[in-house]
This record gives structure tokens, sequence and C-alpha cells, in this order.
């Protein structure tokens, strides 16, 4: 929706910017046909890479194990059904 309304995150920078967000609606968010997926693209899906990268993510695993940081990522980032 930000790339249709020619918009970027830089772009908005008070309170006053935030008139010209796009608003969503259900609709939005229905799976089409042509997009059976479009629910996703409303979605934050983290890169795995990145987030790997992060001191706070290295430091958490040498601590608490990478298994524990994995299933910390996966209670903060996965949708709850």
């Amino acid at each position: 929706m930000f790339r249709e309304h020619d918009l970027t995150a830089d772009a908005f920078r008070s309170l006053e910017d935030l008139q010209r967000l796009p608003f969503t609606s259900k609709t939005d968010l229905l799976n089409t046909p042509e997009n059976p997926q479009r629910v996703k693209d409303f979605l934050l899906i983290p890169d795995r890479h990145v987030l790997m990268r992060r001191p706070a993510t290295i430091l958490s695993a040498l601590l608490r194990g990478r298994e524990a940081v994995k299933q910390r990522f996966e209670t903060e980032f996965r949708p709850s059904s």
C-alpha cells in the first residue's frame, strides 16, 4: 500500500504526517485467486539472518542457548491462532 501511495517510512516525521497513512479494511486482508497468500502482505516477517547477527541475539544464545533464543523469537513473531 505504501508503494501504491508513493510513501516510504522516512516520509513520516511528525504527527501531522500520519494523516497521509492509507487505511486498510477487512477486504484488503482477504485472499484472492490472483493472490492466495494476500494476508501475508500485512504480516511482519523478520529476516532470520539479520536477527542472528544482532549482538543481543548472540549474547542471549551464549547465555541461554540457541534453542531458547529460537523459541523466544517463535513466540514473539509467530502469529497466534
